[in-house]
């Protein structure tokens, strides 16, 4: 978890950088203007520093320009934003900034951004413990996590999985810090998150989706419902847990080319919505209940 502290004068815009960088696990500090971030920064060292060139004392670019003149401070990476005129990238990167976002700011721009820089400095954890290594994280990770068959137990149910992923990202391991693990370990992104966890926390064999869906596949031979289990573990393997999750990914070319015939006849299969849902939830459960060993592990 990294502490940044994001300077603009708009409430509403250090609002919506709060509630968008918070939900990676990191810790955001509030500035509305240059004078209170420099009095934030007489005592305290962020990890990075988001500011706007508009401010309401001091322009932003003035403002990047003391800080990197304090030794304390020099390698603090700071990243400007701005509305205005192109020139200014130029202007922010002269005087130190590491990069620039031009507003209106996506969700994806900000977060590709922050991750990058902060790639860079490691792990960041509460106590502002910085793990540069997979060697150095992965023991700060066990300690965060319950024991094996609990983990398996909680992973299984939606809410449980839901409530663990929250604890880890109190205890300093978000979304981010996850995929940082993903990064370090060579995972690529074929990897179930649980997997990755698994294999780090409890040292799995480090299955790809694909090997976990084809194991699940290999079970529902004889499902009353296995043409629909089939194609969403054929969504599983190409995109994730969460994509096979939405009722309109049964509305896709790809679901009516198998014979699915669209989120309604699917419904209308199963039993209703509800009983959807239900069939949702037993998959997976079933998905993540298999342990197994991909070919060639010892």
């Amino acid at each position: 978890m990294a502490q940044i502290l994001v300077v603009d004068d708009d409430p509403s815009l250090r609002h919506l950088l709060d509630v968008l960088l918070s939900a990676t696990g990191h810790q955001i500090v509030e500035a509305g203007s240059a004078a209170e971030a420099l009095k934030f920064l007489r005592e305290h060292t962020p990890d990075l520093i988001i500011v706007d060139v508009t401010l309401p004392d001091l322009d932003g670019i003035s403002l990047v320009s003391r800080v990197k003149n304090v030794v304390r401070l020099k390698a603090v990476p700071v990243v400007v934003i701005s509305g205005g005129s192109p020139d200014l990238e130029t202007h922010a990167k002269f005087v130190g900034a590491e990069a620039f976002l031009k507003k209106p700011i996506t969700n994806k721009a900000l977060r590709e951004t922050v991750g990058v820089i902060l790639s860079k400095q490691g792990v960041v954890l509460p106590g502002k413990s910085v793990l540069t290594t997979l060697e150095d994280a992965t023991p700060q990770l066990r300690d965060s996590l319950p024991d094996e068959e609990r983990f398996r137990e909680l992973w299984c149910n939606r809410k449980s999985r839901e409530a663990l992923l929250r604890s880890l990202k109190n205890r300093g391991w978000g979304e981010e810090q996850l995929e940082r693990l993903r990064e370090w370990s060579g995972a690529g992104d074929r990897v179930d998150l649980f997997d990755l966890i698994g294999h780090l926390g409890y040292g799995w064999p480090l299955l790809k989706r694909s090997e976990r869906a084809t194991a699940c596949m290999n079970r529902l031979w004889d499902h009353p419902h296995a043409d629909i289990c089939y194609y969403l573990l054929h969504v599983y393997t190409q995109k994730g847990l969460e994509a096979m999750q939405p009722l309109d990914v049964l509305d896709t070319p790809e679901a009516k080319d198998r014979g699915l015939g669209g989120s309604d006849k699917v419904v209308a299969k199963v039993g209703g919505l509800k009983a959807y849902l239900k069939l949702l939830d037993e998959l997976e459960e079933r998905l993540y209940s298999i342990s197994l060993t991909p070919p060639g592990a010892t």
